[in-house]
């Protein structure tokens, strides 16, 4: 049985807060489970393939290793910023939750794609003729002599993109997003008011005069309805009236 620390440890590899999963039901926490074992096992993989890479340029063991953790964890980085960014905004599935998945997915293909071609050459070069041929070489002749290896670029690529699918297809009503929802609200709200507070207090400390910060919004933060203008506005011949003094 797999206890509650390990549970934890893979989702914050996933990206997760273990605080609101760990109050989800069971289902969302194992999918969290798998995502994080996955990006676990991705990044692995995302080692081996550079390292490879990097030895067969430098051929230096120790730097090939130095500058394969680097990339990883460069990678690692990019991968998970858009694992956390991608959450809903409402409670269910809009438009622009759905368009910035997509552009995710893409995103993930090229990187999906740029780790397998490596393996590909360091798993499948005994199939070719030729052995000695250099690196992008083997790559590109093992691609056009057996077209059938693009199979494990896709099996790559899915496998790099089914955490975003697995985050994805837990609804935005679940639980879980409404627990997220309420609280990423919370702190939004808490940090604008803070800093309200720290803009009319600099201003004091500076120039003597204490200003407010101006809202153009009924849900300021979050500036998504606009306040009514309320001001008397005279028509055309008004202002004529007012220009010639009528």
């Amino acid at each position: 049985m797999i206890g509650k620390s390990t549970y934890r440890k893979f989702w914050k590899v996933a990206g997760e807060d273990y605080q609101i999963v760990s109050k989800a039901n069971k289902e969302v926490q194992n999918r969290f489970l798998i995502s994080g074992v996955l990006i676990f096992l991705i990044f692995f993989i995302c080692f081996i393939s550079f390292y490879f890479s990097f030895n067969l340029i430098f051929n230096q063991n120790l730097f090939a290793a130095i500058i394969s953790v680097f990339v990883t964890l460069m990678f690692y980085n990019i991968y998970k910023i858009n694992l956390i960014t991608l959450s809903p905004e409402k409670l269910g599935y809009s438009f622009p939750y759905i368009v910035s998945l997509f552009i995710r997915l893409v995103f993930l293909a090229i990187i999906g794609v740029v780790i397998s071609k490596p393996l590909e050459a360091m798993l499948f070069k005994s199939l070719l003729a030729e052995q000695s041929l250099p690196f992008i070489s083997s790559i590109k002749n093992l691609n056009s002599e057996y077209p059938i290896i693009w199979l494990f670029t896709f099996f790559l690529v899915f496998i790099v993109t089914i955490p975003f699918l697995i985050k994805f297809t837990i609804k935005p009503s679940n639980q879980y997003n409404r627990s997220k929802l309420v609280l990423n609200k919370k702190i939004i709200e808490k940090d604008y008011a803070n800093f309200k507070l720290n803009y009319s207090e600099i201003f004091k400390n500076s120039t003597g005069e204490k200003l407010e910060v101006i809202e153009n919004y009924e849900n300021p933060p979050f500036n998504t309805i606009k306040k009514k203008d309320t001001r008397k506005v005279g028509t055309e011949n008004d202002f004529l009236n007012h220009l010639y003094g009528i």
